[in-house]
């Protein structure tokens, strides 16, 4: 039997990922309103392929993510606080795994917005690409509960995510 020991001064770290990942999910709004001031609209016709591309890029990164950012293995750890301390370790990598494939659109979308001279195509990547950071980014209960399933052995041992997350050490009773 099991029992979760008291957390420890500070903040958990789940309230600092949740910092992290708040600070990286602003950042493209930010950088959106900025280089909009830059790339005032202009009266041009927009070609139709950056748009496009944004669009197609997004949906591969969104693809990528679901695909490649969520291990389907157990965490093989004999301890409960080994294995705490590795589904923590897996979920934030995890975490930032599908950051990247999620933030890619966005930074193609700058650059396409870039060589147009229109901020139009930037528009399309933010917005999508903002969703789909939300998604796969947010360490959301949603997440952390599919991540503690998956990382949950076959043979029922708890992987003890929640408690990593909370900051609890989790000792053997």
């Amino acid at each position: 039997m099991t029992s979760p020991a008291p957390a420890p001064p500070g903040p958990s770290p789940l309230t600092s990922l949740r910092i992290t990942m708040g600070a990286l999910l602003v950042s493209p709004v930010i950088l959106t309103l900025m280089i909009t001031f830059v790339l005032w609209p202009n009266r041009d016709p927009l070609p139709w392929w950056p748009v496009l591309a944004v669009f197609a890029a997004t949906a591969a990164g969104f693809l990528l993510a679901q695909l490649m950012g969520y291990t389907k293995r157990p965490v093989a750890r004999k301890t409960p606080e080994e294995r705490g301390r590795a589904s923590l370790e897996r979920f934030r990598a995890e975490l930032i795994l599908r950051f990247a494939l999620t933030e890619t659109p966005i930074v193609i979308s700058i650059v396409l917005a870039f060589i147009v001279r229109n901020p139009i195509p930037l528009y399309a990547g933010a917005s999508l690409g903002i969703l789909s950071l939300a998604w796969h980014a947010w360490p959301a209960t949603r997440l952390i509960d599919e991540a503690d399933a998956r990382y949950s052995a076959a043979d029922g041992r708890p992987a003890y995510l929640k408690d990593a997350l909370a900051g609890r050490a989790v000792t053997s009773a």
